[in-house]
């Protein structure tokens, strides 16, 4: 090819480049994948090889669920081009999603080296360890992403829960404050320890659950002196008010969200943890508990195995199989209690098979409130995952027993003997970081024998 024809040639494969290369971003952008990988097959018409093509490749696989092809694309334009940063970074995020914790690190730790100051490496890299286990590193990447700028919600959500996971609460409450999906504007200041005659508003955020939990450092701010109305789901009004919390008067002289609370009242490592709020139970509803139970072998255990749900990046799903929850019942004495909320029928008969007897269905009790909380606080025993019967069942002054999946939550960080501080009472299970559920399984199994042998 003389010069003159090989000038044209590239000047056309740069206008096929320009106009495929930007249109093919601006569709993934908007989650048009498919348009995407068509103007994708237009550039590599032209240029197969070239890099940017190979890496957008790869982010439309991971878009549509297929981390293995992510990887492979994505590979190749980090070949193609090994000292530009952005191939690394999402290299690690398509190896994550394949499951490969170290190779997701390594690529992190590589964008990283080309580029000490990228934000989102050392979020992503603290992503991967704490998915890991390493909460003590990942809250390191999380801090350094944030010194250099970063201000998204998730990276200080991400931080702040590392550092929960850790017990390290004076840190952490700072960082909780940047949470995703805040109404109000995150405090700037702490409450003074006098608040006496300061009328405050609680506003509602997240789930029944999390309400239940944040809402018991109300004490502290009513000990500090202050007037506190509060507004959260209204299924729980009447339960709060009898625990002493009222809904929201017309004037008031400062609100936050819950979640702000422990850091509003400057809470730290050392009395951070305070007594669950306590609850009390309506005579109907004990009364139609009773009807209902009375009659049945005891002990009465209550069960779940799915829970959770997604909040911006945060995904907290758990889900626990129900074949060994079944077998961990199922020579235990009394009757089995389904308190899970929408279950499968399905769900059902593979958890009364692995008991081996029926199980009582009183799932759509969870429809009524105060009718569970009167349900938890007459069963012998709770077994499941986290949800909002283990707070009904926790402000009733009982503990349960929990099965934590991996990363866990980190209100279920236990001690030693495997008790958590958070919930009085209770114990927790976990998962391994490997998946594996034997050790926790293995350990429900025996500390219900023992009750209940």
């Amino acid at each position: 090819m003389n010069r003159v024809a090989e000038a044209a040639t590239n000047t056309s494969t740069q206008a096929v480049l320009q106009r495929a290369l930007p249109a093919a971003l601006e569709a993934h952008g908007r989650g048009e994948l498919d348009a995407a990988w068509t103007w994708l097959d237009e550039a590599s018409r032209v240029a197969p090889n070239h890099p940017d093509v190979l890496h957008l490749r790869g982010l439309v696989a991971l878009g549509r669920g297929q981390p293995s092809a992510a990887v492979a694309w994505i590979e190749r334009a980090a070949g193609a081009s090994p000292r530009t940063a952005l191939y690394w970074n999402n290299l690690g995020v398509a190896w994550r999603a394949a499951g490969d914790l170290t190779r997701a690190a390594a690529a992190h730790r590589q964008a990283i080296a080309l580029k000490p100051g990228y934000a989102s490496a050392h979020n992503n890299l603290g992503a991967v360890l704490a998915a890991g286990g390493d909460y003590r590193v990942a809250a390191k990447a999380f801090a350094k992403a944030i010194s250099l700028g970063a201000r998204s919600s998730d990276i200080w959500e991400n931080h702040a829960k590392a550092l929960l996971c850790l017990g390290r609460f004076s840190e952490a409450w700072s960082s909780y404050r940047h949470r995703e999906g805040r109404r109000l504007a995150p405090p700037e200041r702490p409450w003074p320890r006098d608040m006496s005659g300061l009328r405050i508003a609680l506003r509602r955020e997240q789930g029944i659950g999390d309400q239940l939990f944040f809402l018991r450092f109300a004490d502290v701010a009513v000990a500090y002196g202050a007037q506190v109305g509060i507004d959260v789901d209204p299924r729980l009004n009447g339960m709060l008010a009898r625990s002493g919390l009222a809904g929201v008067g017309d004037a008031i002289d400062d609100e936050a969200e819950i979640g702000d609370l422990p850091w509003l009242l400057g809470l730290g490592d050392e009395d951070s943890i305070v007594p669950p709020l306590r609850l009390s139970v309506l005579s109907d509803r004990a009364a139609r508990v009773a009807a209902t139970l009375s009659r049945l072998p005891r002990p009465w255990i209550g069960v779940t195995w799915h829970a959770g749900g997604a909040r911006g990046q945060h995904r907290t799903f758990k889900t626990v199989p129900i074949d060994r929850l079944g077998a961990s019942l199922r020579d235990r004495p009394g009757t089995i209690v389904s308190v899970q909320r929408h279950p499968d029928a399905a769900d059902h008969a593979a958890l009364a098979s692995a008991l081996g007897r029926p199980l009582l269905d009183l799932s759509g009790w969870n429809e009524d409130l105060e009718l569970m909380l009167a349900l938890m606080a007459a069963l012998d025993g709770y077994v499941g995952v986290s949800n909002a019967n283990v707070h009904l069942r926790c402000g009733a002054g009982l503990g349960s027993d929990v099965l934590v999946p991996f990363p866990m939550d980190w209100r279920w960080r236990s001690v030693e003997d495997g008790t958590v501080p958070w919930y009085p009472g209770s114990r927790a299970y976990h998962q391994q970081v490997d998946g594996d559920w034997d050790a926790a399984f293995a350990a429900l199994t025996d500390s219900l024998r023992s009750r209940w042998p």
